[in-house]
């Protein structure tokens, strides 16, 4: 062989390595697989994002703001008929109470009125009938005081009920306590009220629980117009005089609550121990016959004008 050609290499195609036919494959589903898996965590990232957005947040439980308690007790109110009179005509007023928490023993009820529009004529106390049939039973049972100031515009009407006391219906309006009678002078607006000595005292512990008083404006017109006129029913409390008794001992007669002074409370503490017997209702046995009685209280009523409380 001629050393001078050139040397020829033969490659056995058997021996040539060639890559896989499937390793583009491989790639393309590794890169599709990382595709879905981005995805699928991005999705759950974001679900849980929004799930956790969603949640209502701890909110601080504000303090509850206390609700002021309203004060309940007795209430005086006045109602009238008619409302609008013409001069000389005649109007009758009726004072009445509203106590259905708790009973009281002693009504205090005090009006004022315009003395150059109305005068006071007479009070009418017992069951009567009225104009519309109506019979009314008023519950005041021992009265201390019912009298009319024409010079000061004034009515006091003062009466107690022994214990229990009196407690007015809850499904009531009021009740009726007293009339009073008045006529009109000279035209113009008169209004009737109670005054601040006015008072409801409870039969529990004789505290004054009166917290409301509603009065009322009469029109009064020149215009003379036919009216019949109210013919009152006065029936005066009979006066009961006490035996003749023992002077009680005692550092102050009639001071019945032992406060060092004999007012209207001492005879809403008689009426609380009304009935009791021995040393339960010595406090009020004024006349010392071993009973709080209608004695012992028309000895305290007498023991109170002496000191011009009542008249």
């Amino acid at each position: 062989m001629d050393s001078n050609l050139p040397e020829t290499t033969i490659v056995n195609p058997a021996l040539k390595q060639n890559p896989p036919a499937n390793n583009n494959k491989v790639k393309i589903f590794l890169i599709i697989g990382g595709v879905i898996l981005l995805l699928v965590l991005t999705g759950m990232g974001a679900y849980f994002f929004v799930k956790t957005k969603q949640q209502p947040q701890p909110q601080p439980v504000p303090t509850p703001t206390p609700t002021p308690q309203i004060q309940q007790g007795a209430k005086f109110f006045l109602q009238a008929d008619p409302v609008e009179v013409s001069v000389g005509g005649q109007i009758r007023l009726t004072a009445f109470v509203k106590s259905d928490l708790d009973a009281a023993n002693l009504f205090i009820a005090k009006l004022k009125f315009a003395n150059t529009l109305l005068q006071a004529k007479n009070i009418s106390l017992r069951s009567e009938s009225t104009s519309s049939g109506f019979i009314k039973d008023w519950f005041i049972s021992n009265w201390v005081e019912n009298t009319i100031d024409n010079n000061s515009g004034s009515v006091s009407l003062v009466g107690g009920v022994p214990n229990p006391g009196f407690q007015s219906p809850v499904e009531s309006s009021g009740s009726a306590m007293a009339d009073v009678i008045f006529e009109a002078k000279a035209p113009g607006d008169a209004i009737i009220s109670f005054d601040d000595t006015s008072a409801v005292y409870r039969n529990s512990d004789n505290a004054n629980i009166l917290t409301g008083k509603q009065g009322i404006a009469i029109k009064i017109i020149a215009e003379a117009s036919p009216s019949a006129a109210i013919t009152p029913t006065v029936t005066l409390a009979p006066t009961i005089t006490p035996t003749a008794s023992p002077t009680p001992s005692g550092p102050l007669e009639g001071d019945v609550n032992q406060d060092s002074k004999v007012d209207l409370q001492d005879l809403s503490a008689l009426l609380s121990l009304w009935g009791k017997k021995g040393s339960e209702g010595a406090k009020a046995d004024l006349n010392s016959d071993g009973v709080v009685n209608v004695f012992d209280y028309s000895k305290l009523v007498s023991l109170l004008k002496q000191v011009q409380m009542v008249k």
